[in-house]
This record gives C-alpha cells, sequence and structure tokens, in this order.
C-alpha cells in the first residue's frame, strides 16, 4: 500500500477543524479516483472526534513521526508553515530519511517572495512546490505522475 503524509499547520492562526481538514479531504478525495491500494496519511484525522487520544505532546510528536517514517511521500500545505514547528520538523525529518516531499499554496508566490514566505532552509528541504490557484491539484498530479503507481 502506498501512503502520503499529509503535512500542515494545524494548531497556528486559531484555524478551526473543518478548515484544517478541508484540503486534506481534497487530497484524499481526489487520489480515490485513481488508486485502490492508497491511503492518505493525516495528523488531523487521529483527533477527529475533538477528544486528546494523546497523554502528552511527547505522545503526539512521535506517534506523527513515526508516521512520517511509515509514508512514502510528503504532501506540504505552506500555508501559516513559519507559525507550525510540528509541521516544520516533519518536513525535516522526511528530508533527512530522503523521503520526496512536494509542496503547494495557493497564493502566487515565485523567486524571493516564495523563499520569504517558506524560509530558505524549508525551501532546500522541499523537493517542488506548486503556487498559485490550482496549487493543491497540480502538485497531487506531480505526486500521481511520479511517485505513485497506478492500478491496472
Amino acid at each position: 500500500m502506498k501512503s502520503i503524509y499529509l503535512i500542515g499547520a494545524m494548531q497556528s492562526c486559531g484555524k478551526k477543524s473543518k478548515e484544517i481538514k478541508a484540503w486534506r479531504n481534497k487530497v484524499k478525495k481526489y487520489f480515490s479516483k485513481y488508486y485502490l491500494d492508497f491511503e492518505c496519511v493525516s495528523p488531523a484525522y487521529t483527533s477527529e472526534s475533538g477528544e486528546n487520544h494523546y497523554r502528552s505532546d511527547r505522545e503526539t510528536m512521535r506517534f506523527d513521526l513515526r508516521k512520517v517514517r511509515e509514508s512514502d511521500v510528503m504532501l506540504v500545505n505552506l500555508r501559516d508553515i513559519r507559525q507550525s514547528i510540528g509541521a516544520c520538523d516533519e518536513i525535516f525529518y522526511a528530508y533527512m530519511l530522503g523521503k520526496p516531499i512536494i509542496g503547494f499554496i495557493q497564493e502566487e508566490l515565485a523567486g524571493d517572495g516564495l523563499v520569504g514566505y517558506v524560509h530558505e532552509w524549508k525551501y532546500e528541504q522541499i523537493d517542488r512546490i506548486e503556487t498559485g490557484k490550482d496549487a493543491l491539484e497540480k502538485a497531487c498530479d506531480y505526486i500521481k505522475n511520479n511517485y505513485i503507481e497506478r492500478r491496472v
């Protein structure tokens, strides 16, 4: 089974659960059209009931990083990425493991604007970044065409 780990800011900027899960649900729907043996892995789904299933932040961190290690490809929503230490750690860990990391941001950013928004280190750790209106779909297309085999 192939899996994509979905990285993105979750606790910063007062985001609500619905907002956090919306792009992840689009990714899940996108790939379910093409693959039978496929999984979207997201920390946003582990606390879906609103209850804290973990006893400590340490346990949460270890669980999420284990899922990064077990996944094949990382997809990163770069919106508010500078405010999310957890997302930045997940990117770095995936980078150290040699995992493909594909990022996207719905804004039109290029060159210095993109590097300034993301941070130079994260920019270097991410293999490819899609920007603009259809960035999420372009990132999914890229993953589908380059990292996941089509079903027969």
